[in-house]
């Protein structure tokens, strides 16, 4: 039962990846939660290897306004249980995904955390599938300049 696991490869440790993720990616929020969601990196690193393995992962961030220790871990772990249990069906799979806490996650208990994410998710399918920003732009504007 590997799936249920939060193995090193299913994480976002590199602050180059948070970077790419925040300035490519799409970001939704809501009250207690901002989700940055991007397509997975580039296919090589600076030393060869490949970068980023072929499936979503999960890059957290929860500062210390949310609240001391033992309440950031709390929340840590409950976005974490969310992840490994709706990790197949956000968003087809083999995207990159930073989840921002914010104050009010402190309050809220493990299930409302994985509702509101779940909402947030959603929100994101609903509206179009992630795909690089540059890509987006460029059919874009090939497409306006050719019917004007």
């Amino acid at each position: 039962m590997s799936s249920a696991r939060f193995r090193l490869a299913d994480r976002i440790v590199s602050a180059r990846d948070y970077a790419r993720i925040r300035r490519r990616g799409r970001r939704v929020s809501s009250k207690n939660f901002a989700v940055s969601i991007a397509p997975v990196g580039g296919p090589e690193s600076a030393r060869g290897g490949v970068k980023h393995p072929s499936n979503t992962r999960l890059g957290l961030s929860v500062s210390r306004r949310v609240g001391n220790a033992v309440v950031r871990n709390r929340v840590k772990r409950a976005v974490r249980a969310w992840f490994r249990t709706s990790r197949g069906a956000i968003c087809g799979g083999e995207v990159d995904i930073v989840v921002i806490a914010r104050r009010g996650a402190r309050d809220q208990q493990v299930c409302e955390i994985a509702d509101e994410l779940n909402q947030l998710f959603s929100k994101i399918a609903a509206t179009s599938p992630v795909k690089p920003p540059k890509t987006q732009g460029l059919a874009t504007g090939a497409e306006t300049g050719s019917k004007t």
